[in-house]
């Protein structure tokens, strides 16, 4: 039982390293293509698409230590799928907050991302589950 919440604790500590170098990244592209007068949407597009390319592997084999080969295909689309989905969400979410309420895109988008990383653990302990 305390092995058990021990590799648990280990995992949210490994989340949150990985969550972070991901957002770090995401933000990054976001904030550095905007000002650079990049569109803010067309910045979030490709700064979730390198997101994406860094956070499978970190959070497959890495957070959650899943190196099971036979189901990566599945677990790719399904991480894709969510992903995306909850990048759709967040995107919808940014530019009706910026455009309609006039909100600054900075403070919003920490915020969108901060909750979409309490679904993400959710979603990702289901995806990359050991199978027996």
């Amino acid at each position: 039982m305390r092995q058990s919440l021990l590799n648990k604790g280990g995992r949210y500590f490994r989340f949150l390293i990985a969550g972070g170098i991901g957002i770090s990244l995401y933000q990054a592209l976001l904030i550095g293509l905007t000002e650079h007068g990049v569109w803010y949407v067309l910045s979030a597009a490709i700064a979730f698409f390198l997101y994406l390319c860094l956070s499978f592997p970190l959070q497959k084999y890495w957070v959650f230590r899943n190196k099971d080969k036979k189901y990566v295909k599945k677990q790719l689309i399904q991480f894709v799928f969510f992903a995306t989905l909850g990048w759709v969400v967040n995107t919808y979410l940014l530019w009706t907050l910026v455009e309609d309420y006039h909100y600054w895109y900075l403070p919003v988008t920490l915020t969108l991302t901060t909750i979409s990383a309490f679904l993400a653990i959710i979603i990702f302990t289901y995806i990359f589950r050991h199978r027996t």
